[in-house]
């Protein structure tokens, strides 16, 4: 029996060790994604400092890559942007999607904080 006992509490922390490592692998997977984060938000920086001080009427800049189409030209031109264009807007600047139902001001601020405009 001893030796049962021992084979099984071998087996026992041996998966003590497959889960920690487990859980090793999640949160070293959730560093990656904080490290993106930041690394895009610190690409962004200068952009939104420079938004953050512009007029309601000068050109935004955007990032090499944005289609500027679907994405408003000056700050001004944010505000009046509808639902719908709020909503395409968000897509192509690659921002996490809001519920159906959120309102424009909810979109808009979104919006607002990515680009780095006061809102």
């Amino acid at each position: 029996m001893p030796a049962f006992n021992q084979g099984a509490r071998i087996i026992q922390m041996l998966q003590q060790l497959l889960d920690g490592q487990q859980q090793l692998r999640i949160q070293v997977g959730q560093l990656q994604n904080q490290v993106g984060d930041l690394q895009n938000h610190q690409q962004r920086m200068p952009m939104m400092l420079y938004r953050a001080s512009v007029s309601d009427l000068a050109p935004l800049r955007y990032p090499a890559g944005i289609p500027i189409d679907n994405v408003p030209a000056t700050r001004r031109e944010l505000t009046n942007f509808t639902g719908p264009q709020l909503q395409v807007a968000a897509g192509v600047l690659g921002l996490p999607a809001l519920p159906d139902n959120a309102l424009v001001d909810q979109r808009m601020a979104q919006i607002a904080k990515y680009l780095g405009i006061p809102y």
